[in-house]
């Protein structure tokens, strides 16, 4: 962590995080998973390539984590992640 000069604290830094596409393409098997973690957009999109999934779990855990708080204080649902 470094303060800039006006003396707010900012945190640098880079992460790499991996994800068990599987893991994540299974539990997507359940609606009320996928009701929990994506939006309807995200949901058309996973249903129509599964691979999506995962890809976009990643993103959102990588949100969270620049957030600060991890998944907490906000639904997953709550962050979009589509292509353009």
């Amino acid at each position: 962590m470094i303060k800039s000069k006006d003396g707010i604290t900012l945190i640098i830094g880079i992460g790499v995080d991996l994800i068990e596409s599987e893991r994540v393409e299974k539990a997507c098997e359940n609606e009320h998973f996928l009701m929990r973690c994506f939006t309807e957009r995200e949901i058309d999109l996973i249903r129509a390539d599964k691979r999506k999934a995962s890809d976009n779990f990643a993103v959102k855990e990588a949100v969270s984590k620049a957030f600060g708080t991890g998944i907490h204080g906000f639904s997953l649902n709550e962050i979009e992640v589509l292509r353009d």
